[in-house]
């Protein structure tokens, strides 16, 4: 097992990356560098985009299945109606 974390992040400074919080390797120690650009992070869609085609599609569930999900799938009690004060 590797005894440093898989991923850390860093900065270029003056043409160096810095790595945040300090290096913990001696010198000499080869790493890979992945770049975080902008293009990078708009290529990482959210859950919503993920799930935009299939989203309120489902038909025939009960009325409270959103609020009781756990009941119907894993037999958990149902949750009991909250009341407007």
């Amino acid at each position: 097992m590797d005894k440093f974390p898989q991923k850390y992040y860093g900065v270029v400074r003056n043409g160096f990356i810095e790595i945040l919080g300090g290096c913990p390797w001696p010198d000499g120690t080869e790493v890979v560098v992945k770049v975080l650009t902008d293009d990078a992070i708009a290529q990482n869609p959210t859950w919503a985009e993920v799930f935009k085609e299939v989203t309120g599609k489902a038909e025939g569930l009960p009325v409270d299945y959103s609020e009781n999900h756990d009941h119907y799938l894993h037999g958990h009690p149902k949750k009991t109606p909250k009341e407007d004060d």
